[in-house]
């Protein structure tokens, strides 16, 4: 009997790691109304990139808005990421469930 329990874990364990990396490779693209900023997010809820689309603009100075903006947005959503945690392991008594 544990063994079934053992091999039906494992293979949970490792559709859930698939699953993930399925997530990971996804891309969903976000735009602002005017078309000038446009974000691409993974399936993790992670920013892959930032992009602006803004004339007159030192290509210097868009690379590092750009770069700003997805460190600023990761940092934001990361921080989101850590509050649902303690709050749930609150709620769960710290069972350890991931979100």
């Amino acid at each position: 009997m544990w063994q079934d329990m053992e091999k039906i874990a494992k293979k949970l364990y490792e559709e859930m790691e698939l699953f993930k990396q399925g997530l990971k490779r996804a891309r969903f693209t976000g735009q602002s109304q005017d078309g000038k900023v446009m974000i691409v997010c993974n399936g993790m809820e992670e920013i892959v990139s930032a992009h602006l689309y803004v004339d007159g603009i030192d290509q210097d100075l868009k690379k590092h808005l750009e770069n700003s903006i997805e460190e600023a947005a990761n940092d934001a959503l990361n921080k989101v990421r850590e509050s649902l945690r303690q709050k749930a392991n609150e709620f769960t008594g710290g069972i350890g469930l991931d979100f």
